[in-house]
């Protein structure tokens, strides 16, 4: 089996969040080979900061082929802007390349089907397509408080986006939707409602239905400029409440006990590789990404 550490990773999208992707792709100790930036300046600047960060020798790229074909990566990480996601994805996975995608996987209003053919299409090539939602890693902490799982009747998650209006359901909706798909598969969205639609704070409120069951479902999204920024999800009623601490240390507060909590973007991350290296499934699986991205779909129908 390859060993983790040869594994050649490329970053599309290098600024913001993408920097976050370098550091955990080279804490895994795997080679970040290669970032890819369509504006030179940034391109250039961003190779000097991570050559000077890091301590390696990053190759910077403008022009998608070349980075995709001249020193080919064997998995790429995309952190661009939502509306570009799709396209890199496809781009990618036609050359061969596992991806690792920042939520969204696609914007709506058409996200599902997209994402049904991008999931198509790495299967064909045998290839990891996933999206980084990684608020699922908390199921195996809280599983044994709250053994009917498959009984879900109530579920509501708070957060506090860093951004405002409809920009909070864009980046954030996909972390909302992925515990409860995760909870409750191939389910259908119904009675949506917006009881607050505010540019700072949106609440949704809706009935999340399979034939054999009926979840009633809130989200409610705050703006908060700086960071920590809260995370407060309630399963039939059970809180659960993550809390960082200085150095980024994460708890997660149950109605039991505290719990330590690896980041869940490193967990997510990890994932991915792990998915790679051994063949196994990642962190999200097809199934949750297409109910996601469904979900995703239906809400913001209703809001426009």
């Amino acid at each position: 089996m390859e060993s983790v550490k040869k594994l050649k990773i490329g970053i599309i999208g290098a600024g913001r969040i993408g920097k976050f992707h370098v550091r955990e792709f080279l804490k895994l100790g795997t080679y970040v080979l290669s970032i890819l930036e369509p504006n030179s300046m940034l391109a250039k600047r961003a190779e000097a900061q991570i050559r000077e960060k890091h301590k390696i020798n990053v190759m910077s790229y403008v022009e998608l082929n070349r980075f995709l074909g001249e020193h080919p990566p064997d998995a790429v990480s995309i952190a661009t802007p939502p509306k570009n996601h799709a396209y890199y994805i496809e781009k990618c996975l036609e050359t061969g390349k596992h991806v690792f995608v920042e939520k969204p996987l696609s914007v709506s209003p058409d996200a599902y089907l997209t994402a049904k053919k991008l999931l198509i299409l790495a299967r064909e090539k045998k290839l990891i397509l996933t999206v980084n939602t990684q608020w699922p890693c908390v199921f195996p902490l809280i599983e044994s408080q709250l053994p009917s799982l498959n009984k879900v009747r109530e579920f509501y998650m708070y957060m506090e986006p860093g951004v405002r209006g409809l920009g909070m359901l864009v980046e954030h909706l996909p972390h909302l939707n992925s515990l409860l798909v995760k909870l409750i598969s191939k389910g259908k969205a119904k009675n949506i409602s917006f009881s607050k639609k505010e540019e700072e704070h949106i609440i949704i409120e809706f009935d999340y239905v399979t034939e054999k069951t009926k979840c009633k479902v809130k989200y409610e999204l705050k703006y908060r400029e700086n960071r920590p920024r809260a995370v407060i999800f309630s399963i039939n009623g059970k809180k659960f409440e993550r809390k960082i601490l200085e150095g980024y240390k994460q708890k997660l507060i149950t109605p039991d006990k505290i719990i330590d909590l690896e980041d869940p973007f490193t967990v997510s991350i990890r994932h991915f590789v792990q998915a790679i290296q051994e063949k196994r499934k990642p962190l999200i699986c097809e199934q949750e990404i297409l109910d996601n991205a469904k979900l995703q779909d239906s809400i913001l129908e209703k809001w426009n």
